[in-house]
């Protein structure tokens, strides 16, 4: 069976080491959605691949596929987003939220918003101006609420006004939201305390039967 060969643009959001030197990375991509794929011997020192498929690098890959999720052929990493790496605080952002695109988005699905917002998340995080701690917990917010709106639980984002909710009324519609939401709320509350960001915790998180 002929291989089809696909060339994208895409940010790696996570990734799972498979065998002795594979790895199984995800993908999120502006035509595509979320996509995954094999990346055979990317663990050994020598691989091609290897500096460019880091968590959170921005690049054009290229996968060989007859059947299931395909083979990683090549790679080139166009933003490793270094200044938000060279910052603590930022880093953890980012990684979080490409924790959010990876377990909380289904492959293949298509969403220009959700690139869009996913991109310009990384750039902010990674601009030269110097972010103060007062300004992270807007960023999470702001973000919290976009990728909620992203999802179609626009009602449980917004104030009727069309204003941001604060945080702990965000969270308050939790039951609205339903089980992906809730899932959510306890990412964003881990993000609160290990970020030290000072967001209160007056509920305790909802159940969420995954």
């Amino acid at each position: 069976m002929p291989y089809a060969i696909s060339k994208f643009e895409g940010i790696v959001i996570g990734h799972q080491d498979q065998g002795d030197a594979d790895r199984l990375i995800s993908f999120y991509t502006p035509y595509f959605g979320k996509i995954e794929t094999v990346a055979r011997g990317v663990r050994h020192e020598k691989s091609k691949l290897k500096g460019h498929l880091e968590l959170l690098t921005h690049g054009e890959f290229i996968i060989a596929k007859n059947r299931g999720r395909g083979v990683l052929t090549d790679a080139l990493a166009s933003n490793k987003f270094p200044h938000m790496h060279a910052h603590v605080e930022r880093a953890y952002i980012g990684l979080a939220v490409a924790g959010m695109y990876e377990n909380y988005l289904y492959p293949h699905a298509q969403d220009d918003g959700l690139w869009r917002l996913l991109a310009d998340t990384l750039k902010k995080l990674n601009a030269s101006q110097e972010l103060s701690a007062g300004d992270m917990p807007g960023m999470v917010l702001n973000f919290a609420h976009a990728f909620i709106a992203g999802l179609g639980y626009a009602d449980a984002a917004a104030k009727p006004t069309g204003g941001l909710m604060g945080y702990d009324a965000l969270l308050a519609h939790t039951d609205k939201a339903g089980p992906l939401f809730a899932r959510m709320e306890r990412g964003l509350r881990e993000l609160a305390r290990s970020s030290k960001m000072g967001y209160t915790a007056s509920r305790q998180p909802a159940a969420c039967n995954a």
